[in-house]
């Protein structure tokens, strides 16, 4: 029985650790809505070259840390007020782009024209 916490939340939260290959879960585990979902993900070496995709709840750098030292690999949103310092641009923009290599992103990001930055 799970109760829910308030209007448009969850009474039921599922964690769940999905196979790429097969697309099978591999686990998962249920918990009531006021359970953090950061505390579901203990890290260790099942990350090892796996990809997490992680939504803002997940969001903590040392739990991006822990992914890499593990040796795992993880996509995540970045917060609204992020900013982060571009060590490199992965690719050649043409046209009036403007370099960012060396920049915080608040500092360029009203100047960007772009959908996505590839850094």
């Amino acid at each position: 029985v799970y109760a829910a916490t308030g209007e448009d939340q969850a009474e039921l939260k599922l964690h769940l650790t999905e196979s790429l290959s097969t697309g099978l879960p591999t686990r998962f585990r249920t918990t009531d809505g006021t359970t953090h979902e950061r505390s579901q993900l203990p890290t260790g070496e099942w990350v090892a070259d796996a990809l997490i995709l992680l939504d803002l709840g997940f969001y903590d750098f040392w739990l991006f840390d822990r992914i890499d030292q593990n040796g795992g690999w993880f996509v995540s949103r970045v917060k609204d007020n992020a900013n982060f310092e571009i060590v490199e641009e992965l690719r050649t923009w043409r046209g009036n782009s403007i370099p960012l290599e060396g920049e915080s992103l608040q500092a360029v990001l009203e100047d960007l024209q772009r959908q996505e930055i590839d850094v």
